[in-house]
């Protein structure tokens, strides 16, 4: 208990103090108009001038932002903000390749990735949350799960080395979202754990046992992963009561 209030208090202490985020949006070196800049576990958001210029009210704390834009893939930024400082960042954006009428791989491919992953696809139309293909991972394949998963803006929270060690993931949410693990022989940090599915069944999620290492996941053997940094995203069939700090899915690789 003294724990979790210590807790409350440092993070009352946080949102006390006020940073500034400032920073220009582009697109092969030309300023991007109207792209949404936002921080999402305080629902602050800007969007860029006609220079490609934002700027944003922040409370002062380690901070993902977000830049997002139709036909671009969204970037996220960690930052460090400190009370009454100014960080400048930049954002540069990559478009989304563009599909044309006909597609001669989507007649040829596998009908089991149809049946396993077309949630997958729509999912990643819609172009809510963060999307990891099998081509992306690949270029990632000797790197560890919690390094590919680290740079889509999940946050990894060290596991006890008297439990296995590693990396469990979670986010960077308020304070009715913190999870206290369990009481038992691995003494977890206090946190917000993200709940994880894998090929759509749930193996993970607050309340249960200690949360997995995501090391023991291999990314030479996942076909795709979804991220979803918050509540407010999840698509609905994965929404479930301690879904608060985002779902992660992943996909195993077909054979």
């Amino acid at each position: 208990m003294a724990r979790l209030f210590i807790a409350l208090a440092l993070l009352a202490t946080d949102l006390a103090a006020q940073g500034t985020v400032t920073g220009i949006v582009t697109d092969r070196g030309r300023p991007l108009s109207d792209v949404e800049v936002l921080i999402e576990e305080f629902r602050l958001s800007s969007r860029t001038n006609a220079a490609g210029e934002f700027s944003l009210s922040v409370p002062a704390g380690r901070r993902v932002v977000l830049a997002r834009a139709v036909g671009f893939h969204p970037i996220y930024l960690n930052v460090q903000v400190r009370d009454s400082a100014i960080v400048d960042i930049e954002f540069e954006l990559q478009r989304m390749a563009q599909v044309m009428d006909s597609v001669v791989t989507r007649v040829d491919a596998p009908a089991v990735r149809s049946a396993k992953l077309a949630g997958f696809d729509e999912r990643r139309e819609k172009g809510i949350g963060t999307f990891l293909t099998r081509a992306e991972l690949a270029e990632q394949e000797h790197s560890l799960m919690s390094t590919v998963l680290r740079a889509t803006g999940l946050h990894t929270i060290r596991r006890p080395e008297r439990c296995g060690g590693g990396f469990a993931l979670g986010t960077n949410r308020g304070v009715s979202s913190l999870y206290v693990p369990p009481r038992g022989r691995c003494p977890f940090p206090i946190g917000c754990y993200s709940t994880v599915y894998l090929d759509g069944i749930l193996i993970w999620a607050p309340g249960r046992t200690e949360p997995p290492n995501i090391d023991d996941f291999k990314v030479h053997s996942l076909e795709a992963i979804e991220v979803y940094r918050s509540n407010g995203m999840v698509p609905i069939e994965y929404q479930a009561v301690g879904t608060e700090c985002g779902v992660v899915l992943l996909w195993t690789r077909e054979r």
